[in-house]
């Protein structure tokens, strides 16, 4: 069984990523529990079919990648927030091209359960590749959000970033 920190750890493929996931969640901790949080709708064995890598680990390296791409005259201010929820929500939609289900046939339940407590529950996982629902990317990425970050930091970042993360459109003035 593995713990949500290990499964973070194992996803920062590079010790460039983990030591830039470090600095930041160090800067902001509300960063790292968001991060945390959405670890419970994202199975860890999912792969981007694009780059044949581990979804989650494209989902922290997107969120770094936006992150450092911060004008420097945003450093320090909810910006930043807001650049690593839009790369780490980027490919989120991504999820729901999978179910996980179990010799008994039950399924998870993507966004009502915490995959890492449904694959603590029970042996016999199976990955598959069929939708588990068709959703358009931009409803699922609205719902995780609405899960990984709490109301405080959601009023936080303007109306029109968080349509932004939503829609994942480049609404960052650089």
């Amino acid at each position: 069984m593995l713990t949500k920190t290990e499964i973070l750890k194992k996803a920062s493929t590079s010790h460039k990523l983990q030591a830039r996931l470090k600095n930041i969640y160090h800067a902001w901790p509300n960063l790292k529990e968001a991060t945390l949080k959405f670890l419970d709708y994202i199975h860890p064995d999912i792969v981007d079919n694009e780059t044949g890598k581990s979804l989650l680990s494209k989902c922290l390296n997107n969120a770094c990648e936006e992150f450092d791409n911060c004008p420097i005259n945003e450093v320090g201010s909810t910006e930043q927030v807001y650049l690593f929820l839009n790369g780490l929500l980027s490919e989120s939609h991504k999820i729901l091209d999978f179910h996980v289900t179990t010799e008994n046939m039950d399924i998870w339940d993507p966004l009502n359960e915490s995959v890492l407590k449904f694959l603590n529950e029970h042996s016999n996982i199976k990955l598959v590749e069929e939708p588990y629902v068709k959703t358009k990317p931009e409803t699922i990425r609205m719902m995780i959000l609405a899960r990984i970050i709490t109301m405080k930091d959601l009023k936080a970042i303007p109306a029109n970033k968080i349509k932004g993360i939503i829609n994942h459109a480049d609404l960052v003035t650089h």
